[in-house]
């Protein structure tokens, strides 16, 4: 409570350009945390719930250098980014820190034969099946040659199908 209410250490001040922050989990979210006591709640300005949005963290991909299938997943399924449910099981669920995981595994060029079991290990198996799900039905990777034809402004077979459709816009 000294450092809140005086602003110092024992005998040390602390600057009057220093803001204090705290960052907990909820209690419900099994995170092993007890919270901050009441006391020391009431001392800060404000309590505010962060939330996840799906397009902050796609401008935080494209900075990150995140893979350009996995942007466009979480465009065209958005509630796919946070689906956390506390458990007791040893298991991932898609959040923005696992699915940023399942990015850094793309890009490191996972074998394709233990795509599915590593993105389920990063993500969760919801994720890695919707995302299995999207990768299958767009083609994606079949688009990938065709969008650097295009970006190249060579002849190449037009998308067929809406989803494709879809997908290379986002890939534009």
């Amino acid at each position: 409570m000294q450092l809140l209410l005086e602003r110092r250490i024992d005998d040390k001040e602390i600057s009057k350009h220093i803001t204090f922050a705290a960052c907990t989990n909820r209690a419900t979210d099994r995170s092993n945390v007890s919270g901050i006591i009441e006391p020391v709640k009431s001392r800060f300005g404000a309590i505010i719930n962060l939330e996840v949005e799906s397009e902050d963290w796609v401008s935080w991909a494209v900075s990150a250098g995140m893979p350009t299938e996995l942007k466009a997943f979480i465009r065209f399924k958005p509630t796919m980014l946070h689906e956390f449910q506390p458990s007791r099981e040893i298991a991932n669920y898609p959040c923005p820190r696992t699915i940023a995981k399942v990015g850094t595994w793309i890009n490191n060029k996972i074998p394709k034969a233990m795509e599915l079991e590593v993105i389920e290990g990063a993500a969760g198996k919801a994720f890695a099946i919707e995302f299995g799900a999207f990768l299958n039905y767009t083609g994606i990777y079949r688009i990938r040659n065709q969008f650097f034809k295009i970006q190249k402004k060579q002849k190449c077979l037009p998308p067929w199908m809406s989803s494709m459709l879809y997908v290379v816009r986002w890939l534009l």
